[in-house]
């Protein structure tokens, strides 16, 4: 019989806790060089915090990060009851081996490639060094791990329970990968449903717009303008929500995060839309394009649309932003390379 299970046989909260770490982690892990691999659930046992250290050899960063973590580990947070486990994003096995060597502590096995993927997917990984700090049961108690170990090295407020919510500069963290996912799959169908029933009317103002041009009007564009304009950032925006959503629901993350990206390059096509609509505005007139007895006045419509939806170079680099970081988050701060700062994965 399990020493973590009663004579009625029901589980306690302690062979819970290492069933979610074996569910998590498979059921050995790689332990010290020449040690060969041990049993995850053996290993954690008893520990207060499990660090997952997602890293790799080549980044500049983790190399100055790695060697503090180890010294923090083994002077002072070892005895507090705390573990780490290298989730690695080194190239191939011989750089997995030589890195590992340098470390005190476990190892995700190389090869398991895939787990390490739905890691880095479940704990919205998307730079390296990242330290993510689960409590005994596996829930996850920070994700702001580094930043923790390197402003308490010596692990007076360990395992630092307030660092998810609070950064540096005190500047809030941005959400995971789940967390954005969960908000996705609740909100997403509800905002689709109002920019429905309350932006129906938007392309029916465009079309009655073109419908008015005359046919002197000195740009043949204008009217294909203003019908694109009525019609693809409405029905672009439900698409991207539709999409993101849909994967939101499905849990996958990896489809979720790309949709999010989507929703980044649409933000450059409405941007490159408005720039054209400046274009044909400027180049006609209100003589030559609209009549005197005009229902709806398109150019009035075209300058009043043009100048809510404004591109700036703010919003270019924001929509850039999301197609190179779609889930937002952000590291300690720093540049790559600095020893400070974090590397893309």
């Amino acid at each position: 019989r399990s020493r973590h299970t009663p004579l009625n046989g029901s589980p306690t909260p302690a062979s819970t806790a290492m069933a979610a770490f074996t569910e998590l982690l498979g059921e050995n892990l790689a332990g010290a060089v020449g040690d060969g691999p041990v049993n995850t659930a053996e290993a954690l046992e008893g520990k207060a915090a499990v660090a997952l250290y997602f890293s790799a050899h080549w980044c500049p960063p983790c190399r100055n990060f790695t060697p503090m973590l180890a010294k923090s580990y083994s002077e002072n947070l070892k005895d507090k009851g705390f573990e780490v486990v290298f989730i690695s994003s080194d190239k191939d096995e011989a750089s997995f081996k030589e890195y590992f060597g340098e470390m005190p502590w476990l190892a995700l096995p190389y090869e398991a490639r895939d787990r390490k993927s739905k890691l880095s997917e479940q704990y919205g990984v998307q730079g390296i060094p990242t330290l993510v700090i689960l409590d005994a049961s596996g829930e996850t108690i920070t994700t702001n791990g580094r930043e923790a170990v390197m402003k308490d090295p010596m692990g007076d407020n360990f395992p630092w329970p307030q660092s998810e919510d609070v950064g540096q500069s005190g500047a809030v963290q941005r959400a995971t990968t789940k967390q954005l996912m969960t908000g996705e799959a609740s909100m997403g169908p509800g905002v689709i449903l109002c920019a429905i029933l309350f932006c129906f009317w938007v392309p029916m103002l465009f079309f009655m717009g073109a419908a008015e041009v005359l046919p002197t009007c000195e740009s043949d564009h204008f009217v294909l303008w203003m019908r694109l304009y009525g019609t693809i950032p409405l029905g672009s925006f439900l698409l991207m929500h539709i999409i993101a959503t849909f994967w939101a629901c499905l849990g996958q993350g990896w489809h979720f995060t790309n949709a999010l990206r989507l929703q980044g390059v649409s933000a450059l096509a409405m941007i490159g839309l408005n720039i054209w609509g400046w274009v044909e505005f400027f180049r006609i007139s209100e003589e030559m394009c609209v009549g005197d007895d005009t229902g709806v006045n398109p150019r009035t419509v075209a300058m009043i649309w043009l100048f809510a939806g404004a591109c700036s170079p703010f919003s270019i680099c924001l929509a850039i932003q999301r197609i190179r970081n779609p889930t937002g988050r952000r590291g300690a701060p720093g540049s790559p390379g600095d020893g400070n700062g974090e590397v893309n994965v």
